[in-house]
């Protein structure tokens, strides 16, 4: 009874100081933060107890592995070791994956040979290998910088970055059950990356019933005040239309997916109703970057009545299916983090994942779109495309001008000065001009 009465003071607590929270949490759970500490969590995830636990540094300050033997250590990873929780995780690599991955790490080694590889595993290798044309160290780098595998294996040329999504709300972001299910066996909630196009991905540490329900309850009580909304029954009247406005004039499935239909760099929402917490759904619709101020995420403005449609029907998807599975980075070009402020990095950030990190019209997440994206490297087409029609584009959104209902407006997200360098960046993508009519003449009256 006591220790519901502390569960519930700690939630109360939670509400009134967020910013507080995370230090108090880890003080009166000291047992959750020992196990998150072990595991490293910190090393992806930020606002988490330090990492405790030390591991192998690697390149060319570390040792060197024999390349067939990481190839097979890494579909298996290791268990708790040394009489400590901390563990190699498994990260679901594909044979490709792990021939690049294992290529590089190899490669960068020094010092004598440690853990040699078996016959067995050398055969293994060879044969991936043979199938595997473009796995490469080339490729091997970019994994292991979009992994974060830095967060835990220092190595000398790669930083460490915050691969995964920040979790000081996750009590108030997903549903318990859920929570529970995920961290017992993690799967793809964002199929190419927390940081879309980077790859990353949440690996399976092998978590114990007793080690899931530890992290569990210390996440679940890291929550934010927001507004409630309850979903209400939706007729099938009400179900057709907001399929109708999510197939063909809202632009959500440019980036998340229902069903078989919409485009990789979002959540699945297929099974959205049983993941998120209804109140969080409305305020990812409502205000996306007040949410969370990191998103890509566009505010798409829409009538209120339209808005707790959508979000009545998102927070009420459930699926039987199989969880989504990470996209292969082997098969998927690996996007390096950006951060910058520039319209270089907006374009990076924002942009790329459908029109290409160089403005091609081939952005990774292209392939799963009905509508082959603007090529903004096209300097004929661009050619004929005006300043002003670009921002609108921009502004509001691809069917603005007539075109793909899944581009979204950014208008709300961007300021006006933001679009306008967008706009400029365009024009250095396809090295040219508007039409000439609509450029200022030299020597005109303003």
């Amino acid at each position: 009874m006591q220790h519901g009465r502390d569960r519930c003071r700690y939630a109360i607590l939670a509400l009134l100081s967020l910013t507080w929270w995370p230090a108090r949490a880890a003080s009166q759970m000291p047992d959750a933060a020992a196990l998150i500490g072990a595991l490293g969590c910190a090393g992806c995830h930020a606002g988490m107890p330090a990492r405790t636990s030390t591991a192998p540094p690697l390149g060319p300050t570390g040792a060197r592995y024999d390349e067939a033997w990481l190839f097979a250590y890494m579909a298996r990873g290791s268990g708790p070791r040394d009489s400590s929780p901390a563990r190699m995780p498994d990260f679901r690599l594909d044979d490709a994956e792990r021939v690049a991955l294992a290529a590089f790490v190899a490669s960068t080694g020094t010092g004598s040979l440690r853990a040699p590889a078996t016959d067995a595993q050398k055969t293994a290798h060879r044969s991936a290998r043979a199938a595997s044309k473009n796995a490469e160290a080339g490729l091997g780098r970019r994994i292991f910088a979009g992994l974060n595998c830095a967060g835990c294996h220092v190595h000398q040329g790669i930083s460490a970055w915050s691969a995964g999504p920040g979790l000081s709300t996750e009590g108030s972001r997903v549903q318990p059950a859920w929570l529970s299910a995920y961290l017992a066996r993690p799967h793809a909630v964002r199929p190419y990356g927390a940081y879309p196009g980077t790859g990353s991905r949440m690996p399976d540490f092998r978590l114990t019933s007793s080690e899931i329900a530890t992290i569990a309850s210390y996440l679940s009580v890291r929550r934010v005040a927001l507004p409630s909304f309850t979903p209400r029954a939706l007729s099938p009247f009400a179900e057709a239309k907001a399929t109708a406005l999510l197939r063909d004039e809202l632009s959500c499935l440019g980036c998340h997916r229902i069903g078989s239909d919409g485009g990789k760099i979002g959540p699945d929402l297929s099974n959205a109703g049983a993941r998120l917490q209804p109140a969080w759904v409305a305020a990812m619709i409502r205000d996306p970057r007040h949410t969370v101020p990191s998103t890509i995420m566009a505010r798409v403005p829409m009538p209120a009545t339209t808005q707790e449609l959508i979000t009545s029907y998102i927070a009420s998807r459930r699926s039987s299916a199989p969880a989504p599975a990470s996209l292969s980075l082997a098969q998927h070009p690996v996007l390096e983090p950006r951060y910058g402020d520039g319209a270089p990095d907006a374009y990076a950030r924002t942009c790329s994942h459908c029109h290409g990190a160089s403005g091609e019209g081939d952005g990774w997440n292209a392939r799963y779109l009905p509508v082959q994206p603007t090529a903004h490297a096209d300097k004929a087409y661009m050619s004929t495309r005006t300043d002003g029609a670009l921002l609108d584009g921009i502004h509001g959104g691809g069917r603005i001008l007539n075109r793909s209902n899944r581009m979204p407006p950014f208008g709300e997200s961007f300021t006006r000065a933001q679009v306008r360098e967008l706009v400029g960046y365009l024009r250095v993508l396809c090295d040219c001009a508007g039409p000439s009519w609509s450029r200022p003449q030299a020597g005109a009256s303003r």
